[in-house]
C-alpha cells in the first residue's frame, strides 16, 4: 500500500498538471546528468545501480559540500496522518488513506515513503524499498483477509535504483511537501553504510525480496520502506539510538483477522498463533467500518511509524532556524506519549551536532545537522 505528501492548495495539482509533468521531466533529466566512474571494488560494484547517476534535483539543490560525507533521509509523508496510537484510530486512518480515491487519482501518495541518500567520498547514491506492486494487500482485503491484508509479507520486494526513483516522490520533495533530514557523518561511518548495503543485497536470505511491516531488517528478514530506510541510515550512525523510539505497538483483535483457504501467490499471510483454526472471512465492509478494538486480543505487533519520523524531524526545525509551517500543523500532537518519545530521541541525537541549519529554504527546506 502506497505513499503520500502534504495537501496542496485546492486545484493546484489539477490546474498545474502540465507544469508538474515538465518539472518531473526536468527532475529525471537532471538525475541522469553525471555518469559514475566504473566501480573498482566489490562494494562499488554491488552499489553501482544506486550510484550510477548524480543525486536528483531535491537532494542536489541542498548544496551539501562535496568534500564532506552525508546521509539524507527524505520522507514523503502521507496526505492524512496514519494514527497507530489505537486500533480504532488506525482503522479510521487506513480508511482515509486506502479508500481516498480522489487523492490517489490526483497523484497524491497515501501511505508514505522513505528515501535514503548518501554522499561518501564524493560518490552520491540513493535508494529506497518497495513492494506489493500488484496491490495484493488491497485485493486480499476485498476477499476477506481483514487486517491480515495489511500485516502480511509480500515476496515481490525490491530495492529502488537511482534511475528508478519515483518522479512523484521527487516532485513532492522538490515542492517542499516532504520532510528531509541531512546529517554529516564521518568517512568511516559512510563507508560502513555502503558496506552494509552491499551485505544486504548479497545476503542469502534475500531480504530485499521480502516486503512487510512486521519484518526485522537487523535480522535480514526483510522490511518495509520505513524500516529499511531507518536501518540503512543507522548503519552510518544516523538516528541509530533513536530507532526504537520510531516504532509503535498495536493490539490485534481476533474478529478483524481473516484467513482464507486460497492464498495469494507471492504472499506469506499474517497468521498469529492466537488465531482460532479454520477459514475466517472478514467482509470488506466490516474491515472498513470496524470496530478493530472488539473481541479477544490475539497479538501485539510492532512496526516503524512514519508519523513518529515526521514528528521527530519536524521538532528539529525550530533549532535549525525554521519558522512554523505545514509540517508543524501536520504532525500528531506531542500529548501522544509515543510522539513525545520520538521527539525526545531525535533531540538527543541532534545534540552531537553543533551546526544546525535549513538548506534550500524556498524549496525542499531540509534540516541539516553538521559537525562543523
Amino acid at each position: 500500500m502506497r505513499a503520500g505528501g502534504r495537501q496542496a492548495a485546492p486545484g493546484a495539482l489539477r490546474g498545474g498538471a502540465g507544469r508538474l509533468a515538465i518539472l518531473a521531466l526536468l527532475v529525471l533529466l537532471a538525475a541522469c546528468a553525471r555518469p559514475a566512474p566504473p566501480p573498482d571494488d566489490p562494494v562499488s560494484r554491488a552499489l553501482q545501480p544506486f550510484e550510477d547517476i548524480a543525486w536528483p534535483v531535491p537532494l542536489a539543490r541542498l548544496g551539501l559540500p562535496r568534500d564532506r560525507d552525508y546521509v539524507v533521509l527524505a520522507h514523503v509523508a502521507p496526505l492524512n496522518p496514519i494514527d497507530l496510537s489505537h486500533p480504532e484510530a488506525a482503522r479510521r486512518s487506513m480508511e482515509r488513506a486506502i479508500f481516498d480515491i480522489p487523492s490517489q487519482l490526483a497523484g497524491k501518495t497515501s501511505i508514505g515513503h522513505l528515501i535514503v541518500g548518501w554522499q561518501c567520498g564524493g560518490v552520491q547514491g540513493i535508494t529506497s524499498k518497495t513492494g506489493e506492486s500488484e496491490r495484493q494487500g488491497l485485493r486480499m482485503a476485498t476477499r476477506g483477509w481483514g487486517v491480515a491484508a495489511i500485516l502480511s509479507t509480500f515476496l515481490d520486494g525490491r530495492l529502488v535504483t537511482a534511475r528508478a526513483t519515483s518522479w512523484r516522490h521527487l516532485t513532492v520533495l522538490d515542492a517542499g511537501r516532504g520532510s528531509i533530514l541531512a546529517v554529516e557523518v564521518a568517512p568511516e561511518a559512510c563507508a560502513r553504510l555502503r558496506a552494509r548495503l552491499a551485505d544486504y543485497i548479497a545476503h542469502p536470505a534475500a531480504p530485499a525480496t521480502r516486503f512487510g511491516l512486521l519484518l526485522d531488517p537487523d535480522r535480514f528478514e526483510g522490511d518495509g520502506c520505513l524500516s529499511f530506510g531507518l536501518w540503512l541510515a543507522a548503519q552510518a550512525g544516523v538516528l541509530d539510538r533513536a530507532r526504537p523510539a520510531m516504532r509503535r505497538q498495536l493490539d490485534v483483535h481476533a474478529p478483524v483477522v481473516g484467513r482464507r483457504a486460497t492464498i495469494f501467490p507471492g504472499v506469506e499471510p499474517y497468521s498469529p498463533r492466537g488465531l482460532p483454526p479454520g477459514e475466517r472471512i472478514v467482509p470488506l465492509d466490516a474491515l472498513r467500518r470496524g470496530p478493530w478494538d472488539a473481541g479477544e486480543v490475539i497479538d501485539r505487533v510492532e512496526m516503524v511509524d512514519g508519523e513518529l519520523i515526521l514528528a521527530a524531524v519536524t521538532a528539529l526545525r525550530p533549532g535549525a532556524g525554521a519558522r512554523p509551517d505545514w509540517r508543524t500543523a501536520r504532525v500528531l500532537p506531542a500529548s501522544d506519549p509515543d510522539v513525545a518519545r520520538a521527539v525526545a530521541a531525535a533531540a538527543a541525537f541532534a545534540t552531537a551536532y553543533p551546526v544546525r541549519r535549513i538548506a534550500d529554504p524556498a524549496g525542499a527546506s531540509a534540516v541539516v545537522l553538521e559537525l562543523r
